[in-house]
């Protein structure tokens, strides 16, 4: 599913963006402006917060595709596909929620668990194009697949490289009974996970996603100007 060759996207992604292109195009009769008013009714400052407290999911969570990066051959368009992948997903993200806000309301779609699935309930055309949340669910289930398999990759093979280990294999199922343990241990309910996303994911995804990286990189920059000098001392 992966062309790691070519760069970091699913090679059907394009058949994935048609198909939300098409349900986005099949909204437009639901949509009611009425919706989306008043425009910045309570100040710019509540945008940012909303903003800050949605940065940590999901675009710090990016930095984990930074530990599949050295195993791609192909760098130049391993940089385009991660930038395009970021732009698309930016606008989709964008274009969905400012569907839910005109179709549902502002109230719902913030109550509301999944609004993508009940856009696919209001899509009836003709009396004989109904039920397209199934759709929803399924493109739903296989980006969710494509990002734990990415982030399950990274945490082994991270864990692997800070113990030293030869083989990151032999972690894998003892992280998978882990993680399935602290799953259950971490968030009792979704109240508590929603919580858990709206006050702590940001600032903790700042730390690890962005700081941490942030500064492994430029110790590494240091470290190359380092060694550059000794050797060219050497000659």
């Amino acid at each position: 599913m992966f062309s790691v060759k070519n760069g970091l996207l699913p090679e059907n992604i394009p058949e994935f963006s048609a198909c939300g292109f098409l349900l986005f195009l099949f909204l437009i009769p639901e949509i009611e402006l009425v919706n989306i008013q008043p425009i910045f009714g309570e100040g710019i400052r509540s945008i940012l917060k909303g903003a800050y407290s949605n940065l940590g999911l999901p675009y710090l969570e990016l930095s984990i595709l930074l530990m599949i990066t050295p195993y791609v051959t192909d760098k130049e368009k391993m940089k385009k596909a991660f930038y395009k992948g970021t732009v698309i997903g930016g606008i989709t993200i964008s274009i969905l929620t400012t569907l839910s806000i005109l179709v549902l309301g502002s109230d719902f779609t913030a109550r509301h668990v999944y609004p993508a699935y009940i856009l696919g309930k209001k899509i009836s055309i003709g009396n004989f194009m109904e039920r397209i949340e199934v759709i929803v669910a399924i493109i739903w289930f296989f980006s969710i697949y494509f990002k734990l398999t990415i982030c399950y990759y990274g945490l082994t093979l991270g864990v692997a490289q800070f113990f030293g280990l030869k083989n990151y294999q032999i972690l894998l199922y003892p992280l998978a009974f882990l993680i399935l343990a602290f799953s259950i241990l971490s968030h009792p309910d979704i109240v508590h996970f929603h919580t858990f996303i709206a006050k702590t994911w940001t600032p903790y995804s700042l730390t690890i996603c962005f700081f941490l990286p942030l500064f492994l990189l430029v110790i590494g920059k240091i470290r190359k100007k380092r060694s550059a000098a000794k050797a060219s001392k050497h000659f």
